[in-house]
Protein backbone atom coordinates (compact mmCIF):
# COMPACT_ATOMS: atom_id res chain seq x y z
CA UNK A 1 0.00 0.00 0.00
CA UNK A 2 1.20 3.29 -0.87
CA UNK A 3 0.82 5.89 2.10
CA UNK A 4 -0.90 9.41 -0.13
CA UNK A 5 0.87 11.46 2.77
CA UNK A 6 4.21 10.42 2.63
CA UNK A 7 6.41 13.47 1.10
CA UNK A 8 10.04 12.86 -0.26
CA UNK A 9 11.85 16.07 0.23
CA UNK A 10 15.04 17.26 -1.76
CA UNK A 11 15.76 20.55 -0.53
CA UNK A 12 17.55 23.26 -3.22
CA UNK A 13 16.56 26.34 -2.15
CA UNK A 14 20.64 27.28 -1.43
CA UNK A 15 21.37 25.56 -4.64
CA UNK A 16 22.52 27.97 -7.53
CA UNK A 17 20.05 27.20 -10.54
CA UNK A 18 21.57 25.19 -13.16
CA UNK A 19 22.42 26.85 -16.51
CA UNK A 20 22.80 25.91 -19.70
CA UNK A 21 26.51 24.13 -20.02
CA UNK A 22 28.70 24.72 -23.31
CA UNK A 23 28.61 20.91 -23.81
CA UNK A 24 27.51 17.34 -22.56
CA UNK A 25 30.56 17.03 -20.13
CA UNK A 26 29.97 20.35 -18.22
CA UNK A 27 26.42 19.56 -17.53
CA UNK A 28 26.99 15.81 -16.60
CA UNK A 29 29.59 17.23 -14.41
CA UNK A 30 27.75 19.99 -12.74
CA UNK A 31 24.74 17.32 -11.75
CA UNK A 32 27.22 15.12 -10.50
CA UNK A 33 28.30 18.05 -8.08
CA UNK A 34 25.14 19.20 -6.96
CA UNK A 35 24.19 15.63 -6.31
CA UNK A 36 26.65 15.70 -4.05
CA UNK A 37 26.21 19.14 -2.21
CA UNK A 38 23.32 17.42 -1.03
CA UNK A 39 24.67 13.66 -0.26
CA UNK A 40 28.08 14.54 1.22
CA UNK A 41 28.98 11.43 0.39
CA UNK A 42 32.65 10.25 0.27
CA UNK A 43 35.01 10.88 -2.59
CA UNK A 44 35.24 7.19 -3.63
CA UNK A 45 32.18 4.50 -2.83
CA UNK A 46 33.87 0.88 -3.14
CA UNK A 47 30.87 -1.66 -3.97
CA UNK A 48 32.19 -5.28 -2.64
CA UNK A 49 29.57 -8.21 -3.91
CA UNK A 50 29.52 -11.11 -1.88
CA UNK A 51 28.02 -14.54 -2.63
CA UNK A 52 29.27 -17.69 -0.49
CA UNK A 53 33.30 -18.03 -0.54
CA UNK A 54 33.16 -16.76 2.48
CA UNK A 55 37.19 -16.76 2.95
CA UNK A 56 37.64 -15.45 -0.46
CA UNK A 57 34.89 -12.14 0.67
CA UNK A 58 37.48 -11.92 3.91
CA UNK A 59 40.13 -11.28 2.38
CA UNK A 60 38.83 -9.08 -0.27
CA UNK A 61 37.53 -6.59 2.27
CA UNK A 62 40.35 -6.49 4.37
CA UNK A 63 42.90 -6.25 1.43
CA UNK A 64 40.55 -3.21 1.08
CA UNK A 65 40.55 -2.06 4.74
CA UNK A 66 44.63 -2.42 4.81
CA UNK A 67 45.67 -0.55 1.61
CA UNK A 68 43.17 1.99 0.79
CA UNK A 69 45.21 4.50 2.78
CA UNK A 70 44.45 8.12 2.48
CA UNK A 71 41.46 8.35 0.80
CA UNK A 72 37.93 9.39 1.95
CA UNK A 73 35.92 6.48 1.55
CA UNK A 74 32.62 4.26 2.07
CA UNK A 75 32.27 0.31 2.41
CA UNK A 76 28.47 -0.37 0.09
CA UNK A 77 28.69 -4.11 0.82
CA UNK A 78 26.10 -6.41 -0.71
CA UNK A 79 25.27 -9.51 0.20
CA UNK A 80 23.88 -11.40 -3.01
CA UNK A 81 22.07 -14.37 -1.53
CA UNK A 82 24.71 -16.11 0.78
CA UNK A 83 23.39 -18.84 2.46
CA UNK A 84 26.92 -19.06 4.43
CA UNK A 85 28.19 -16.24 6.91
CA UNK A 86 28.61 -13.44 4.80
CA UNK A 87 26.01 -11.67 5.71
CA UNK A 88 27.16 -11.49 9.82
CA UNK A 89 30.83 -11.03 8.88
CA UNK A 90 29.32 -7.94 6.92
CA UNK A 91 28.20 -6.66 9.84
CA UNK A 92 31.17 -6.97 11.85
CA UNK A 93 33.50 -5.34 9.69
CA UNK A 94 35.39 -3.15 11.84
CA UNK A 95 34.78 -0.06 9.31
CA UNK A 96 32.45 3.23 10.24
CA UNK A 97 31.33 4.38 6.24
CA UNK A 98 29.27 0.96 5.22
CA UNK A 99 26.15 0.43 4.84
CA UNK A 100 24.91 -3.11 4.08
CA UNK A 101 22.75 -4.32 1.41
CA UNK A 102 21.07 -8.22 1.91
CA UNK A 103 19.94 -9.97 -0.64
CA UNK A 104 17.90 -12.96 0.53
CA UNK A 105 18.04 -15.29 -2.34
CA UNK A 106 21.08 -15.07 -5.31
CA UNK A 107 19.18 -13.75 -8.40
CA UNK A 108 22.39 -13.00 -10.14
CA UNK A 109 25.23 -10.33 -10.25
CA UNK A 110 23.06 -8.02 -12.26
CA UNK A 111 19.57 -8.13 -9.97
CA UNK A 112 22.44 -6.83 -7.20
CA UNK A 113 23.25 -4.06 -9.28
CA UNK A 114 19.70 -3.33 -9.63
CA UNK A 115 19.44 -1.82 -6.41
CA UNK A 116 22.06 0.51 -6.48
CA UNK A 117 21.62 4.17 -7.89
CA UNK A 118 23.21 7.02 -8.49
CA UNK A 119 21.94 8.36 -4.94
CA UNK A 120 24.16 5.85 -3.65
CA UNK A 121 27.59 6.40 -4.80
CA UNK A 122 30.21 9.27 -4.64
CA UNK A 123 32.16 10.75 -7.19
CA UNK A 124 34.22 7.62 -8.09
CA UNK A 125 32.65 4.19 -7.57
CA UNK A 126 34.79 0.81 -7.85
CA UNK A 127 32.70 -2.40 -7.85
CA UNK A 128 34.96 -5.43 -6.69
CA UNK A 129 33.97 -9.19 -6.73
CA UNK A 130 34.66 -11.30 -3.66
CA UNK A 131 37.53 -12.83 -5.63
CA UNK A 132 39.26 -9.40 -5.71
CA UNK A 133 42.66 -8.98 -3.68
CA UNK A 134 43.40 -5.09 -3.42
CA UNK A 135 46.90 -4.52 -2.88
CA UNK A 136 49.04 -1.06 -2.20
CA UNK A 137 48.42 2.02 -3.66
CA UNK A 138 45.81 0.32 -5.93
CA UNK A 139 42.95 2.95 -5.62
CA UNK A 140 45.48 5.91 -5.19
CA UNK A 141 46.96 5.28 -8.42
CA UNK A 142 43.82 5.14 -10.43
CA UNK A 143 42.83 8.30 -9.06
CA UNK A 144 45.66 9.89 -10.29
CA UNK A 145 44.52 8.37 -14.03
CA UNK A 146 41.50 9.57 -14.10
CA UNK A 147 41.63 12.76 -12.16
CA UNK A 148 44.43 13.35 -14.76
CA UNK A 149 41.46 14.41 -17.61
CA UNK A 150 37.93 14.83 -17.08
CA UNK A 151 37.33 12.84 -20.54
CA UNK A 152 38.55 9.36 -18.62
CA UNK A 153 35.21 7.33 -17.24
CA UNK A 154 36.37 4.65 -16.55
CA UNK A 155 39.81 2.68 -15.34
CA UNK A 156 41.38 -0.73 -14.78
CA UNK A 157 43.98 -2.26 -13.09
CA UNK A 158 45.90 -5.17 -14.79
CA UNK A 159 45.57 -8.41 -12.76
CA UNK A 160 45.96 -11.96 -13.22
CA UNK A 161 43.94 -14.70 -13.96
CA UNK A 162 42.13 -11.94 -16.63
CA UNK A 163 41.73 -12.07 -20.55
CA UNK A 164 42.07 -8.75 -22.98
CA UNK A 165 45.85 -8.30 -22.77
CA UNK A 166 45.11 -7.28 -19.27
CA UNK A 167 47.28 -10.35 -17.15
CA UNK A 168 50.47 -9.66 -15.74
CA UNK A 169 51.95 -12.47 -13.96
CA UNK A 170 53.48 -11.92 -10.71
CA UNK A 171 54.51 -15.22 -9.08
CA UNK A 172 54.25 -15.73 -5.35
CA UNK A 173 53.84 -18.24 -3.14
CA UNK A 174 51.73 -16.87 -0.46
CA UNK A 175 49.85 -13.46 0.04
CA UNK A 176 52.79 -11.86 2.29
CA UNK A 177 54.98 -12.08 -0.77
CA UNK A 178 52.37 -11.25 -3.50
CA UNK A 179 51.72 -7.99 -1.56
CA UNK A 180 55.49 -7.21 -1.36
CA UNK A 181 55.66 -7.77 -5.25
CA UNK A 182 52.47 -6.14 -6.21
CA UNK A 183 53.97 -2.55 -3.62
CA UNK A 184 57.08 -2.76 -6.11
CA UNK A 185 55.30 -2.80 -9.36
CA UNK A 186 52.01 0.11 -8.19
CA UNK A 187 54.40 3.14 -9.22
CA UNK A 188 52.41 5.62 -10.71
CA UNK A 189 53.53 6.33 -14.20
CA UNK A 190 51.47 7.95 -17.04
CA UNK A 191 53.48 6.53 -19.45
CA UNK A 192 51.73 2.65 -18.88
CA UNK A 193 48.43 4.06 -19.18
CA UNK A 194 46.72 2.61 -22.67
CA UNK A 195 43.51 3.39 -23.94
CA UNK A 196 41.36 0.75 -24.94
CA UNK A 197 38.19 0.09 -26.85
CA UNK A 198 36.97 -2.49 -24.23
CA UNK A 199 37.93 -2.89 -20.59
CA UNK A 200 37.35 -6.76 -18.77
CA UNK A 201 36.07 -5.01 -15.17
CA UNK A 202 37.91 -6.26 -12.38
CA UNK A 203 38.77 -3.72 -10.13
CA UNK A 204 37.79 -0.70 -12.68
CA UNK A 205 37.24 2.89 -10.99
CA UNK A 206 34.70 5.00 -12.18
CA UNK A 207 34.08 8.78 -12.98
CA UNK A 208 30.19 9.46 -11.58
CA UNK A 209 28.85 11.84 -14.58
CA UNK A 210 30.16 8.73 -16.93
CA UNK A 211 28.32 6.68 -14.97
CA UNK A 212 24.88 9.23 -15.40
CA UNK A 213 25.80 9.36 -18.70
CA UNK A 214 24.95 5.71 -19.56
CA UNK A 215 21.90 6.06 -16.52
CA UNK A 216 21.20 3.29 -13.78
CA UNK A 217 21.48 0.25 -13.00
CA UNK A 218 25.39 0.40 -14.56
CA UNK A 219 25.56 -2.95 -16.35
CA UNK A 220 22.48 -4.31 -18.83
CA UNK A 221 20.66 -6.69 -17.11
CA UNK A 222 19.56 -8.54 -20.58
CA UNK A 223 23.18 -10.28 -20.30
CA UNK A 224 23.38 -12.77 -17.51
CA UNK A 225 27.21 -12.68 -17.34
CA UNK A 226 29.41 -12.92 -20.25
CA UNK A 227 29.78 -9.43 -22.02
CA UNK A 228 28.15 -7.48 -19.75
CA UNK A 229 31.66 -5.41 -19.26
CA UNK A 230 32.07 -5.47 -23.03
CA UNK A 231 28.44 -3.73 -23.40
CA UNK A 232 29.48 -1.45 -20.50
CA UNK A 233 32.74 -0.22 -21.98
CA UNK A 234 31.21 0.13 -25.27
CA UNK A 235 28.42 2.67 -23.62
CA UNK A 236 30.94 4.72 -21.57
CA UNK A 237 33.48 4.99 -24.42
CA UNK A 238 29.99 6.05 -26.77
CA UNK A 239 29.07 8.65 -24.47
CA UNK A 240 32.80 10.42 -25.26
CA UNK A 241 34.36 8.95 -22.36
CA UNK A 242 37.97 7.32 -22.60
CA UNK A 243 38.60 3.62 -20.82
CA UNK A 244 42.28 3.62 -19.90
CA UNK A 245 44.06 0.46 -18.87
CA UNK A 246 46.63 1.60 -15.88
CA UNK A 247 49.64 -0.97 -16.47
CA UNK A 248 50.87 0.58 -13.23
CA UNK A 249 48.93 -0.73 -11.36
CA UNK A 250 48.24 -4.58 -10.12
CA UNK A 251 45.71 -6.38 -8.07
CA UNK A 252 45.08 -10.02 -7.55
CA UNK A 253 42.38 -12.14 -9.42
CA UNK A 254 41.30 -15.33 -7.74
CA UNK A 255 39.91 -16.87 -9.96
CA UNK A 256 41.26 -19.71 -12.84
CA UNK A 257 38.40 -18.88 -15.24
CA UNK A 258 40.74 -20.65 -18.40
CA UNK A 259 40.30 -24.25 -15.90
CA UNK A 260 36.12 -23.35 -15.64
CA UNK A 261 36.48 -22.71 -11.98
CA UNK A 262 32.90 -22.96 -10.45
CA UNK A 263 31.48 -24.53 -14.02
CA UNK A 264 32.01 -27.00 -16.04
CA UNK A 265 33.32 -26.71 -20.11
CA UNK A 266 30.28 -27.02 -21.21
CA UNK A 267 28.18 -24.25 -18.50
CA UNK A 268 31.60 -21.78 -19.41
CA UNK A 269 31.16 -22.26 -23.43
CA UNK A 270 27.78 -22.08 -23.61
CA UNK A 271 28.00 -18.77 -21.45
CA UNK A 272 30.11 -17.39 -23.88
CA UNK A 273 28.70 -18.05 -26.53
CA UNK A 274 25.09 -16.55 -25.58
CA UNK A 275 26.81 -13.83 -24.34
CA UNK A 276 29.08 -12.82 -27.63
CA UNK A 277 25.81 -13.16 -29.56
CA UNK A 278 23.43 -11.03 -26.96
CA UNK A 279 26.40 -8.30 -28.28
CA UNK A 280 26.31 -8.99 -31.87
CA UNK A 281 22.58 -8.58 -31.89
CA UNK A 282 22.53 -5.49 -29.49
CA UNK A 283 25.37 -3.59 -31.59
CA UNK A 284 24.65 -4.30 -34.64
CA UNK A 285 26.53 -7.06 -36.15
CA UNK A 286 29.58 -6.06 -33.77
CA UNK A 287 31.76 -8.88 -32.86
CA UNK A 288 33.43 -7.74 -28.97
CA UNK A 289 35.65 -10.30 -30.37
CA UNK A 290 36.49 -10.40 -33.99
CA UNK A 291 35.70 -6.40 -34.62
CA UNK A 292 38.31 -5.72 -31.85
CA UNK A 293 41.53 -7.22 -32.72
CA UNK A 294 43.67 -7.81 -35.74
CA UNK A 295 45.66 -11.06 -35.51
CA UNK A 296 48.43 -8.68 -36.54
CA UNK A 297 48.19 -6.18 -33.81
CA UNK A 298 50.83 -6.83 -31.67
CA UNK A 299 53.29 -5.71 -35.20
CA UNK A 300 52.53 -2.13 -34.69
CA UNK A 301 55.22 -2.28 -31.90
CA UNK A 302 57.84 -2.40 -34.35
CA UNK A 303 57.38 0.76 -35.91
CA UNK A 304 59.90 3.19 -36.37
CA UNK A 305 59.52 5.97 -34.43
CA UNK A 306 59.20 9.47 -35.35
CA UNK A 307 62.99 11.37 -35.37
CA UNK A 308 60.73 14.75 -34.17
CA UNK A 309 58.65 14.41 -31.36
CA UNK A 310 56.42 16.67 -32.92
CA UNK A 311 52.53 16.20 -34.19
CA UNK A 312 51.72 12.43 -35.49
CA UNK A 313 49.38 12.38 -38.10
CA UNK A 314 47.88 8.51 -38.34
CA UNK A 315 45.25 6.96 -40.90
CA UNK A 316 43.51 3.86 -40.49
CA UNK A 317 41.77 1.79 -43.36
CA UNK A 318 38.93 -0.73 -42.29
CA UNK A 319 40.35 -0.98 -39.21
CA UNK A 320 36.88 -2.33 -37.60
CA UNK A 321 36.42 -0.39 -34.38
CA UNK A 322 39.50 0.98 -34.37
CA UNK A 323 42.10 -1.11 -31.78
CA UNK A 324 45.05 -0.83 -34.20
CA UNK A 325 44.70 3.07 -33.92
CA UNK A 326 45.01 2.87 -30.40
CA UNK A 327 47.91 0.40 -30.39
CA UNK A 328 49.82 3.11 -32.35
CA UNK A 329 48.64 5.59 -30.09
CA UNK A 330 49.08 4.29 -27.23
CA UNK A 331 52.75 3.11 -28.25
CA UNK A 332 53.64 6.75 -29.13
CA UNK A 333 52.24 7.85 -26.29
CA UNK A 334 54.63 5.97 -24.34
CA UNK A 335 57.60 7.00 -26.41
CA UNK A 336 57.48 10.38 -24.93
CA UNK A 337 54.53 11.71 -28.35
CA UNK A 338 51.70 13.51 -26.60
CA UNK A 339 50.13 14.77 -29.91
CA UNK A 340 48.11 12.13 -31.82
CA UNK A 341 45.84 12.96 -34.90
CA UNK A 342 43.91 9.89 -35.23
CA UNK A 343 41.74 9.45 -38.81
CA UNK A 344 39.91 6.67 -40.00
CA UNK A 345 38.52 5.61 -43.44
CA UNK A 346 36.03 2.44 -43.38
CA UNK A 347 33.92 1.08 -45.76
CA UNK A 348 30.74 -0.75 -43.61
CA UNK A 349 29.11 1.62 -42.07
CA UNK A 350 28.46 -0.42 -38.48
CA UNK A 351 32.11 0.60 -37.33
CA UNK A 352 31.44 4.53 -38.07
CA UNK A 353 30.53 5.15 -34.47
CA UNK A 354 33.16 3.47 -32.41
CA UNK A 355 35.90 5.10 -35.02
CA UNK A 356 34.05 8.58 -34.03
CA UNK A 357 34.65 8.07 -30.17
CA UNK A 358 38.31 7.54 -30.40
CA UNK A 359 39.49 9.59 -33.55
CA UNK A 360 40.24 13.43 -32.82
CA UNK A 361 40.43 13.92 -36.35
CA UNK A 362 38.29 12.70 -39.56
CA UNK A 363 36.54 9.77 -40.25
CA UNK A 364 34.90 8.71 -43.41
CA UNK A 365 32.64 5.70 -44.65
CA UNK A 366 32.91 5.11 -47.98
CA UNK A 367 33.77 2.84 -51.16
CA UNK A 368 37.33 1.91 -51.62
CA UNK A 369 37.99 3.83 -54.40
CA UNK A 370 36.96 7.40 -52.70
CA UNK A 371 39.80 6.97 -50.33
CA UNK A 372 42.24 9.71 -52.88
CA UNK A 373 39.11 12.43 -52.42
CA UNK A 374 38.73 12.07 -48.51
CA UNK A 375 42.25 12.47 -47.68
CA UNK A 376 45.03 14.90 -48.48
CA UNK A 377 48.34 13.72 -50.31
CA UNK A 378 51.39 13.47 -48.00
CA UNK A 379 49.71 13.96 -45.10
CA UNK A 380 50.04 11.16 -42.91
CA UNK A 381 52.96 10.03 -40.62
CA UNK A 382 51.47 6.28 -40.27
CA UNK A 383 48.86 4.09 -42.21
CA UNK A 384 47.55 1.23 -41.42
CA UNK A 385 45.78 -0.92 -43.41
CA UNK A 386 42.81 -3.59 -41.52
CA UNK A 387 42.05 -5.69 -44.57
CA UNK A 388 44.32 -7.57 -46.25
CA UNK A 389 45.41 -5.82 -49.17
CA UNK A 390 44.11 -8.92 -51.70
CA UNK A 391 40.59 -9.04 -50.51
CA UNK A 392 40.18 -5.25 -52.44
CA UNK A 393 38.52 -5.16 -55.61
CA UNK A 394 41.88 -2.99 -57.09
CA UNK A 395 44.37 -3.96 -54.35
CA UNK A 396 46.91 -2.03 -56.44
CA UNK A 397 45.03 1.12 -56.67
CA UNK A 398 44.23 0.72 -53.36
CA UNK A 399 48.15 0.64 -52.39
CA UNK A 400 48.87 3.99 -54.87
CA UNK A 401 46.26 5.79 -52.83
CA UNK A 402 47.59 5.03 -49.82
CA UNK A 403 51.34 5.75 -50.87
CA UNK A 404 49.80 8.82 -52.22
CA UNK A 405 48.68 10.22 -48.72
CA UNK A 406 52.05 9.08 -47.19
CA UNK A 407 55.01 11.43 -46.15
CA UNK A 408 58.04 11.11 -47.24
CA UNK A 409 59.62 8.91 -44.93
CA UNK A 410 55.96 7.57 -43.34
CA UNK A 411 55.45 4.34 -42.95
CA UNK A 412 52.77 1.82 -44.31
CA UNK A 413 51.89 -0.82 -42.26
CA UNK A 414 49.66 -3.48 -44.07
CA UNK A 415 49.32 -7.43 -44.60
CA UNK A 416 48.76 -9.65 -47.06
CA UNK A 417 46.19 -12.86 -46.70
CA UNK A 418 48.14 -16.43 -47.60
CA UNK A 419 45.77 -18.45 -50.12
CA UNK A 420 48.54 -20.82 -50.58
CA UNK A 421 47.83 -21.79 -46.68
CA UNK A 422 47.21 -25.32 -45.12
CA UNK A 423 43.29 -24.39 -45.76
CA UNK A 424 44.09 -24.86 -49.19
CA UNK A 425 45.98 -27.75 -48.60
CA UNK A 426 43.16 -29.00 -47.17
CA UNK A 427 40.47 -27.71 -49.49
CA UNK A 428 42.39 -29.78 -52.26
CA UNK A 429 42.25 -33.24 -49.79
CA UNK A 430 38.47 -32.92 -49.60
CA UNK A 431 38.40 -31.10 -46.28
CA UNK A 432 35.23 -28.91 -47.72
CA UNK A 433 34.30 -26.97 -43.66
CA UNK A 434 37.04 -24.68 -43.98
CA UNK A 435 36.90 -21.95 -46.65
CA UNK A 436 37.12 -18.47 -47.39
CA UNK A 437 33.45 -16.63 -47.92
CA UNK A 438 34.84 -13.52 -49.35
CA UNK A 439 37.24 -13.58 -53.02
CA UNK A 440 40.82 -13.42 -52.22
CA UNK A 441 43.25 -12.43 -55.12
CA UNK A 442 46.08 -14.73 -55.37
CA UNK A 443 49.28 -12.30 -54.77
CA UNK A 444 52.17 -14.10 -54.02
CA UNK A 445 54.23 -12.26 -50.92
CA UNK A 446 57.03 -12.04 -53.54
CA UNK A 447 54.91 -9.83 -55.32
CA UNK A 448 53.90 -7.97 -52.64
CA UNK A 449 57.40 -7.42 -51.47
CA UNK A 450 58.47 -6.44 -55.27
CA UNK A 451 55.61 -4.06 -55.66
CA UNK A 452 56.02 -2.51 -52.32
CA UNK A 453 60.16 -1.98 -53.27
CA UNK A 454 59.40 0.14 -55.95
CA UNK A 455 57.59 3.19 -53.44
CA UNK A 456 60.30 2.58 -50.96
CA UNK A 457 62.34 0.49 -47.87
CA UNK A 458 60.88 -2.54 -46.29
CA UNK A 459 61.49 -2.30 -42.90
CA UNK A 460 59.63 -5.18 -40.91
CA UNK A 461 58.12 -8.37 -41.89
CA UNK A 462 56.64 -11.11 -40.07
CA UNK A 463 54.46 -14.24 -40.51
CA UNK A 464 51.04 -14.21 -38.67
CA UNK A 465 50.69 -17.66 -38.20
CA UNK A 466 46.93 -19.76 -37.37
CA UNK A 467 46.12 -19.71 -33.62
CA UNK A 468 45.97 -23.86 -33.88
CA UNK A 469 46.10 -26.38 -31.05
CA UNK A 470 49.38 -28.48 -31.20
CA UNK A 471 47.29 -31.82 -32.20
CA UNK A 472 46.33 -29.74 -35.26
CA UNK A 473 49.90 -28.66 -35.60
CA UNK A 474 51.31 -32.20 -35.62
CA UNK A 475 48.53 -33.62 -37.68
CA UNK A 476 49.62 -31.17 -40.30
CA UNK A 477 52.83 -31.69 -39.87
CA UNK A 478 52.58 -35.09 -40.54
CA UNK A 479 50.28 -34.14 -43.74
CA UNK A 480 53.33 -31.82 -44.75
CA UNK A 481 55.56 -33.59 -47.50
CA UNK A 482 58.33 -31.19 -48.76
CA UNK A 483 58.99 -32.40 -52.50
CA UNK A 484 62.63 -31.34 -52.03
CA UNK A 485 65.42 -31.92 -49.62
CA UNK A 486 66.24 -28.23 -49.44
CA UNK A 487 67.30 -26.06 -46.56
CA UNK A 488 64.07 -23.92 -46.39
CA UNK A 489 61.82 -27.01 -45.45
CA UNK A 490 60.93 -25.63 -42.11
CA UNK A 491 60.53 -22.26 -43.75
CA UNK A 492 58.07 -23.83 -46.06
CA UNK A 493 56.18 -25.33 -43.34
CA UNK A 494 55.95 -21.70 -41.81
CA UNK A 495 54.63 -20.27 -44.73
CA UNK A 496 52.52 -23.27 -45.39
CA UNK A 497 51.01 -22.31 -42.04
CA UNK A 498 50.70 -18.83 -42.04
CA UNK A 499 47.38 -16.79 -41.97
CA UNK A 500 48.90 -13.69 -43.39
CA UNK A 501 51.86 -11.70 -43.85
CA UNK A 502 52.31 -8.13 -42.27
CA UNK A 503 54.72 -5.91 -44.19
CA UNK A 504 55.46 -2.58 -43.22
CA UNK A 505 57.39 -0.02 -45.98
CA UNK A 506 59.27 3.43 -45.27
CA UNK A 507 58.13 6.03 -48.28
CA UNK A 508 61.22 7.01 -49.89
Amino acid sequence: MYNQDSIIYIHTDEVEPLQIQSDLFEGRKRIAEIQQQHLKKPEVSIAILGYNRLEKTKRCVESVLKHTKGIDYELILIDNGSVDDTLEYFKQVPYEKKHIIRITKGMGTNYAWCWLSCVDIGPYFVFLANDLVCTPNWLHNLLICIKSDEKIGMVNPVSSNVSNGQQVDLPFSNLEEMEWLAENYNQSDARKWEEKLRLVTLGSLYRKEALLSIGFPIFDVGFFHDFGDDDLSFRIRRNGYRLILAKDTWIHHDHDFRNYENKTPEEYHASVNIGRENFREKYHGIDAWDDIYLDWEGSIRNIPLPILKREVTVLGLDVKCGSSLLEIKNYLTANGISEINLNAFVQDSKYREDLCSICNGTVVCDREDGIRFHFPRESYDYIILGRSINTYTEPWVVLQDLMDCLKQGGVLILSLENTMSYLEFLNMLGVRRKYREEIVYHIPYEMLVKQLQYYGEIIHADICQENLSKEDREYLQNLWKNPYEIETKEENFARFMAKNFVVMVRKS
